[in-house]
């Protein structure tokens, strides 16, 4: 029986209804509610595997005569050790976040894939008409052709008993579309599919292959930690964006005003170091403000 080490408990979960009141502005307080439900089931044990450690006092053989393993009798129990696994509130909480701002999230897996199946599922990953996410076996992805296998990797969320040359052929044909792809790996199978993503993530336990090819290194394992690295990712673009439409706003009213002024014969309404002192009121005061104050979300 495979034992799962429990996850140590997050000294920020008490504050995760605060995060989400912060960064969802327009949630709802019943599904703050809901958030925080879910966490305590989430805090709940399950999948309970109990172990019994016992000792002889003498040196006896562990095998019999024809090399079977045998227990003395009269052995003397010590403990019972009770191993239970979770599901991780933090990775649930980073999930469902990283979905609401539009990012497709995908699980593969070399083997059985029931905890990333159960991850999924705390996080409300299925579609509207189930919670359980579509899954796909490897085996059925044997022999697809490039568009049939993209389509497969958009219409289901978990893959499981996936080899890593399909993962990447995967990873691959989607950038081909035009998806920008972002993949967190740790094992040395890992570094190709890695290669082949715009964004490569791994946490610092990883292998050394992989930490010398990822492109972000969480020095903790706290998923929130890709969170503020949106954040600050989307803070950024909205502020660009804004920055580039006043520049454009001024190229669009100077335009308009040479046009006008050449068509009339008027002489031009302002010297140059009047210009100087409109552009730092209308550009550049401006985009200062908008650079610190830009809120993140999606575009």
């Amino acid at each position: 029986t495979s034992i799962t080490k429990l996850p140590e408990e997050s000294r920020f979960r008490r504050f995760f209804s605060g995060i989400g009141r912060v960064f969802k502005r327009t949630q709802a307080a019943e599904n703050d509610q809901d958030e925080e439900k879910t966490i305590n089931e989430l805090n709940q044990p399950k999948d309970e595997v109990v172990y019994m450690f016992a000792y002889y006092p003498e040196l006896v053989p562990l095998h019999d005569r024809e090399g079977l393993p045998q227990l003395p009798a009269g052995l003397i129990p010590l403990c019972f050790l009770h191993y239970t696994t979770q599901v991780n509130s933090d990775a649930v909480h980073t999930i469902r976040i990283l979905r609401n701002s539009g990012v497709n999230l995908k699980g593969f897996s070399p083997g059985d894939s029931s905890r990333v199946t159960r991850i999924f599922e705390s996080a409300n990953m299925g579609q509207e008409s189930s919670a359980v996410p579509n899954t796909i076996s490897g085996l059925e992805l044997v022999g697809l052709d490039q568009d049939t296998l993209y389509q497969a990797a958009n219409e289901n969320v978990i893959f499981n008993h996936v080899t890593s040359d399909q993962t990447c052929e995967m990873v691959r044909f989607m950038r081909e579309h035009g998806d920008t792809v972002v993949v967190f790996g740790g094992n040395p199978s890992d570094i190709p599919i890695m290669q082949n993503a715009n964004l490569s993530i791994t946490s610092q336990n990883s292998s050394q292959a992989a930490l010398s090819t990822a492109d972000i290194v969480l020095l903790k394992e706290a998923p929130q930690a890709l969170l503020t690295v949106m954040r600050k990712g989307q803070s950024i673009v909205r502020s660009l964006l804004d920055v580039l439409k006043l520049y454009l706003t001024q190229l669009a009213y100077l335009t308009t005003l040479i046009l006008v002024l050449w068509a009339l014969d008027l002489g031009f309404p302002y010297l140059s170091q009047q210009g100087t002192v409109i552009a730092i009121v209308t550009l550049t005061l401006p985009s200062l403000a908008l650079s610190c104050w830009e809120l993140p979300g999606a575009r």
